[in-house]
């Protein structure tokens, strides 16, 4: 190892610093928040069908580049992106996620967005953990003690028994 290999090595490491943008939103007054939304939509109305953003292209055009739609700034920046990841990929399932620690006496329930099948034979699956400021969430601890989890598809009438699990809660309180 050499010096400046030791140097670097030897050094306190410093706790990171709090993001200047979060994913995770806070609100004020959330029950204000939640009666200004529309209502659930429980017909299942049907997308609209619209006409194409380019009724002019044709084969062999490729893709025109004709700079930003009138609804979006010139240059974009991450938090700008964010809701078109979230929306623009869909359907998007939940999982419901559960674990249990090391000792096996805490319960773990937590909904995860960023879920999916990525294969039947053998039957895989994925999830992600979005990164974020502070300790590691629960469920990836006890994944990381134990290897074991149970995937859990959600269905409309668990919506907010699954959005309840969804809390930050300190390690070790069961959901």
């Amino acid at each position: 190892m050499n010096s400046s290999a030791a140097a670097a090595a030897a050094a306190p490491v410093s706790s990171p610093e709090k993001p200047a943008y979060s994913v995770v939103q806070t609100f004020s007054n959330f029950e204000e928040t939640i009666a200004k939304r529309p209502d659930f939509d429980h017909f299942n109305s049907p997308i609209e069908v619209t006409k194409s953003p380019d009724p002019t292209w044709s084969f062999g055009d490729g893709v025109r580049n004709k700079g930003p739609l009138p609804t979006e700034p010139a240059s974009k920046i991450h938090k700008e992106i964010d809701p078109l990841l979230v929306s623009g990929i869909a359907p998007r399932p939940v999982g419901l996620i559960s674990t249990l620690s090391k000792d096996g006496k805490t319960k773990n329930l937590a909904p995860f967005s960023y879920f999916q099948v990525v294969d039947h034979d053998p039957p895989m699956f994925i999830f992600s953990f979005s990164s974020r400021f502070g300790a590691v969430k629960d469920t990836y601890q006890n994944l990381k003690d134990t290897g074991e989890c149970v995937i859990n598809t959600v269905s409309e009438n668990m919506i907010e028994a699954v959005s309840a699990s969804s809390i930050d809660a300190p390690y070790g309180l069961s959901e």
